[in-house]
């Protein structure tokens, strides 16, 4: 009887097959990604005296860019790394929103700050899916 092949850790296979999807991903993209998470965190993080409208556009510029690119980098993934981003997506969309409808009936002031529930429900969704479809 046949063994199972041994298999690389977690994390050695996700940054193989997240290089291979990033080294897929078209140039444009990449910059979109790379420079929207930059000037997002920026904007966020560092005190500069900008005027709150100026801000909050280029927040929402840059978080744009992101997804641009997210969206393009999706073309390039092959079918396992794109059914982890789907039930990623899936799954940070059905957990968002009960989080969401219940910071909103608790008046809990979380409920401003929805984006930033779906990414992390998002990231962890990704971790979740990519362990349990990950190749063998």
């Amino acid at each position: 009887m046949n063994e199972a092949p041994e298999r690389d850790n977690l994390l050695a296979d996700l940054w193989r097959e997240s290089r291979n999807s990033w080294m897929a991903t078209k140039r444009w993209a990449q910059i979109a990604i790379v420079g929207g998470f930059l000037v997002l965190f920026a904007i966020t993080f560092l005190p500069l005296p900008l005027p709150h409208a100026v801000r909050a556009w280029v927040r929402i510029l840059s978080y744009a860019a992101v997804i641009a690119g997210a969206v393009e980098s999706l073309k390039a993934l092959d079918e396992f790394y794109l059914r982890v981003y789907v039930y990623s997506a899936a799954f940070a969309a059905v957990a968002s929103s009960v989080i969401l409808v219940a910071a909103f009936e608790l008046d809990w002031p979380l409920a401003s700050q929805g984006f930033a529930i779906i990414n992390t429900m998002f990231a962890i969704a990704f971790v979740y899916q990519f362990v349990r479809l990950r190749r063998p």
